[in-house]
């Protein structure tokens, strides 16, 4: 059945209760969805990445949840992992798969099954949680370098602590900022995402680097962190514990998640040359690429010009999804386009 009919109950409108009844075609649902099945490619790609994997190293992949029921969604992880989905619903039902983990996940939480009796499941950190320092470069000191705490996926609950000195003469207070992102390879704070600060008060006035700081993050199987930061000399420490957030819509959550998403969709299409199906479009791909360097008359290509990187930004995207029978569309239209400019 290529359409269906959606009842929406109880939708307030203009202070009235109204019930709502539309037809959605399948095509119109798949291109309704589509972004947000793309975005979810990227984190494949990440997670295989923070693993040090590829495709090639995936054996089968098994879907659970109720979005595994989406054809459209199954194609997609198909296409991209050029593997197909193992479906056993007399063994493992994709719906009741959740809830079984959560029940088990509830039961280990209150301390009712443990690891002696025989089931032990991990949670891990999604983000790489750090603290924002001050250091030394030729004689030079650059404040806002991310100095990464606890990794991103670590098994929780996990404690980090490191030391941290006074960078000022005499300094008596310091201010601790936490930062979270999915960037492993974050180096500066402003590309990170601060979830929580507080001040750490009567430090000993010394000359710098004289007074050390015990700085510890417990990050808890409930997902909330405690920040402990202590002066080693006196004993004095100040904390906070931040929260888990429980909301995907907060301002801060999303944007941190969006801005790595971005990050995640420009390192997904820069894969492309890693997998198999870029030997058949290897020769179109650098014939168009050199054509676009060595273009002279670009006012009077402009349009044509702006259509071949698009195509090129396609091709490349269809690769990394493993989607041949698109590449081949788009490369026949990228050819098309290199006899027309100039």
């Amino acid at each position: 059945n290529n359409q269906v009919e959606v009842k929406i109950e109880n939708v307030v409108a203009d202070g009235k209760l109204l019930d709502i009844e539309v037809n959605i075609t399948k095509a119109e649902f798949n291109t309704a969805v589509k972004d947000l099945v793309e975005r979810a490619g990227f984190v494949i790609d990440k997670a295989l990445e923070d693993k040090g994997l590829s495709y090639k190293d995936i054996d089968y992949v098994l879907m659970v949840g109720g979005t595994s029921n989406i054809p459209f969604v199954r194609d997609y992880v198909e296409r991209k992992l050029g593997k197909k989905i193992y479906m056993d619903r007399n063994n493992l039902d994709p719906i009741y798969a959740v809830a079984f983990g959560a029940a088990i996940q509830a039961a280990i939480k209150a301390g009712k099954i443990s690891e002696e009796n025989g089931i032990l499941i991990t949670d891990v950190c999604p983000f790489n949680l750090g603290i924002e320092v001050a250091e030394e470069v030729n004689g030079v000191l650059i404040p806002g370098i991310f100095r990464k705490m606890i990794e991103r996926n670590s098994t929780i609950p996990t404690t980090k602590a490191d030391l941290f000195y006074t960078v000022n003469d005499y300094q008596t207070e310091v201010n601790v900022k936490v930062y979270q992102t999915l960037d492993n390879d974050c180096v500066w704070t402003k590309d990170a995402t601060l979830i929580g600060e507080f001040v750490l008060d009567n430090i000993p006035p010394r000359p710098r680097g004289q007074v050390p700081i015990r700085v510890e993050y417990s990050y808890d199987i409930n997902g909330n962190l405690r920040v402990v930061a202590e002066i080693m000399s006196t004993g004095y420490r100040r904390e906070m514990e931040i929260k888990r957030v429980a909301h995907v819509g907060d301002s801060t959550y999303s944007e941190e998640v969006s801005k790595a998403l971005n990050q995640l969709e420009k390192r997904s299409i820069n894969m492309y040359k890693e997998m198999e199906l870029y030997k058949k479009y290897k020769m179109v791909i650098e014939t168009a690429e050199r054509k676009l360097e060595n273009i002279k008359n670009e006012n009077g290509n402009a349009e044509k010009i702006r259509r071949l990187k698009n195509l090129l930004e396609e091709i490349k995207q269809c690769i990394v999804e493993n989607n041949s029978e698109k590449a081949e569309t788009i490369e026949s239209e990228i050819v098309d386009l290199l006899f027309m400019i100039d």
